[in-house]
């Protein structure tokens, strides 16, 4: 039982709050405020492991974007992470590693976003994000992830979440760093045109890119404000073209800052999805550091390249005895590739065919876009021994 300085402090901040007006959702029965901050046992401030933890990251995720440094992998990541928490539950490590899925031991359910943000750092994982940043689908990874992730439910759905992301995202990226850091009538509008990510679950992305202005409002907080659980907030939710959930997520929002908990001022904006956070972790009697989520954003960068083999090697196709010195692989680097990754590199096509047609365009676009100055000019670097190999 809090203290009573504690329960009169809590009770002092919502005093005299009443529910902004809406058009959607009047219907909708809300428990009062003081019955949610009672359930609470009467909160005060964001826990610090919070504040410490995911205030920091998202400290550091909104810094790169006043640099404007937010990339097409950032938003394949964030998206795909949200994506995979939409619907899921947690699972315990027995069940959610049956199919082969790799993730740390815990005594903790494995949570379906922190699995899925394992799954990015994988060989697989990592040849998905290099082929979307190229607009590109990569079915072997796409058919890895619905195997691996098949304990936590649909599946398929992911599969075909992950290729819409491919194929959409890497020029919706363009101006993500301008996006974290507008007006919510700017971004709001932007959040709408990823596939399955509603109202709801804007926040979550957001929150992973830089920005906190927006709480989710998931299962556990619906069930925390509302009377009739999930099938009556998706009917609310629904209407008007989805404007009642956007009613029910201002709503919560000022139900938070009503709540007025304590946060380092530096973390100020983010004080919607932090205290979301602090209210989930509540709920659910936990302290959920999302350590799996803020490692695959902050990494993850290589697109595979850097990742290692069981035991800690690098294998062969990414060492120097698995090269040819004429350009791309020699035999022992394309079937360490095939043993590690699942794919099947064939030889070079110079002779011509859809292969080198293929081949040529993509290299010559990444020598382009992607090579520095140095390297391109450099006829000895490995992009130009592959030109020449393929005769492009």
């Amino acid at each position: 039982m809090p203290n009573p300085l504690k329960i009169a402090t809590a009770l002092s901040r919502i005093k005299g709050y009443k529910d902004p007006t809406t058009k959607r959702i009047e219907d909708w029965e809300w428990k009062p405020i003081e019955e949610v901050t009672a359930k609470l046992d009467y909160p005060t401030q964001v826990p610090d492991y919070i504040q410490g933890g995911y205030g920091s990251f998202m400290n550091e995720q909104a810094k790169r974007a006043a640099k404007n440094e937010l990339n097409a992998r950032d938003l394949l990541k964030a998206y795909g992470i949200t994506r995979a928490s939409v619907n899921r539950g947690g699972l315990s490590y027995d069940t959610a590693t049956k199919a082969g899925l790799k993730v740390p031991r815990t005594q903790e359910l494995v949570r379906p976003e922190g699995a899925f943000s394992e799954w990015l750092g994988s060989p697989l994982g990592q040849q998905y994000l290099k082929s979307a940043e190229r607009g590109e689908i990569n079915p072997q990874a796409l058919k890895d992830i619905q195997r691996k992730f098949s304990p936590f439910g649909m599946p398929n759905q992911l599969a075909s979440d992950l290729s819409w992301a491919a194929q959409n995202l890497p020029q919706k990226s363009v101006g993500l760093s301008e996006k974290m850091l507008s007006d919510p009538s700017v971004y709001r509008p932007f959040s709408k045109e990823m596939v399955g990510i509603g109202p709801a679950k804007s926040g979550f992305m957001a929150s992973m890119l830089g920005r906190g202005d927006f709480p989710t409002f998931d299962a556990r907080q619906i069930n925390l404000h509302t009377r009739g659980g999930g099938k009556e907030a998706q009917k609310y939710a629904k209407r008007g073209k989805g404007q009642g959930g956007e009613e029910a997520v201002e709503r919560l929002a000022e139900r938070q800052k009503a709540m007025g908990l304590e946060l380092d001022p530096s973390l100020d904006p983010f004080y919607q999805h932090l205290t979301h956070h602090a209210i989930w972790d509540k709920i659910g009697d936990s302290q959920t550091t999302h350590d799996d989520v803020i490692k695959a954003m902050k990494n993850y960068k290589q697109g595979g390249l850097a990742q290692m083999a069981k035991g800690g090697k690098t294998p062969a196709w990414q060492r120097a005895e698995g090269k040819n010195p004429e350009g791309g692989l020699n035999a022992k680097g394309r079937a360490s590739y095939k043993a590690e990754t699942g794919g099947t590199l064939k030889r070079p096509q110079p002779e011509g065919g859809a292969r080198r047609d293929s081949f040529c365009a993509r290299m010559t676009g990444m020598k382009k876009k992607l090579t520095s100055s140095k390297t391109a000019n450099d006829p000895d670097s490995r992009i130009n021994k592959a030109l020449r190999k393929w005769k492009c």
